[in-house]
């Protein structure tokens, strides 16, 4: 078998973080008790709260650290999300919780909050999209390209390139899983914003875009298999949540590696 690469290609500060995710799935069917673990973890009631609870379904939004986080939970699932908030959406350039290493430490440290409060969980992942600004699609295609050896791109003649691959890697001792998988999807994004105008006294309305800007992107998606009968072992969360989060940054240090 191939032996992943200790060369970087790239440094962890050189990704922008749109948004980070925690999900764990839980057994029979439970759910998390989400207004509890909002406010363990912001020590605030949230902004806004959703409930049905016919269908056991609760979400609750607020900050958190300058950020948008959302707890969620449905039978058998919660999840956690860190996001950019909404009035920080108004131009391309703001759209980041700020470079990977910056963000994973807030994250974590509601994470771990998150995970003291979980019923029986069976499952773990961790989710995120990471951007490299680039300044046309051509270098969008070159940036990634350094991520993925065995794949040979044309920068100047493809349009719509879109790579996904799951390398499964072995879960340490501690875990309670046999593997992780290692989802990473790899693609080029372009963004622009559109401002709307209205002109007096004719009530015409102007549709003005701004500049169209472009990123490398990494989508990942770490967790411990389905097939796993048995709940993970509680002490072990903590860590097997760290060990997605080293092989995410692996990944976008390295790239596609065995």
């Amino acid at each position: 078998m191939p032996q992943p690469t200790t060369e970087k290609v790239a440094t962890a500060t050189e990704w922008a973080v749109e948004s980070m995710r925690a999900t764990a799935f839980l057994g029979n069917d439970e759910v998390l008790n989400v207004a509890e673990c909002f406010k363990h973890i912001t020590g605030e009631e949230p902004d806004q709260a959703v409930r049905q609870p016919k269908m056991k379904i609760e979400q609750n939004e607020g900050t958190f650290l300058g950020r948008r986080l959302v707890i969620g939970t449905v039978p058998g699932r919660s999840d956690l999300l860190l996001q950019v908030p909404d009035e920080l959406k108004d131009s391309v350039e703001s759209e980041s919780l700020g470079v990977l290493p910056d963000a994973i430490p807030v994250f974590m440290g509601a994470v771990a909050k998150w995970i003291g409060l979980l019923p029986e969980t069976r499952r773990l992942a961790f989710g995120c999209t990471l951007m490299h600004p680039v300044g046309s699609r051509v270098e969008g295609y070159q940036w990634i390209q350094r991520f993925l050896p065995a794949v040979r791109l044309d920068p100047t003649g493809s349009r719509d390139f879109l790579f996904q691959i799951n390398r499964p890697r072995p879960a340490s001792a501690e875990s309670g899983s046999a593997y992780i998988n290692r989802l990473s999807k790899w693609s080029v994004g372009m963004r622009s914003h559109i401002k709307l105008s209205m002109t007096m006294p004719q009530g015409e309305t102007e549709a003005r875009s701004s500049a169209p800007k472009f990123a490398g992107r990494l989508e990942l998606d770490l967790s411990t298999p389905n097939e796993m009968k048995v709940p993970l072992p509680p002490s072990s969360l903590i860590q097997t949540m760290e060990q997605l989060l080293a092989y995410g940054v692996e990944i976008s240090e390295r790239g596609d590696q065995p």
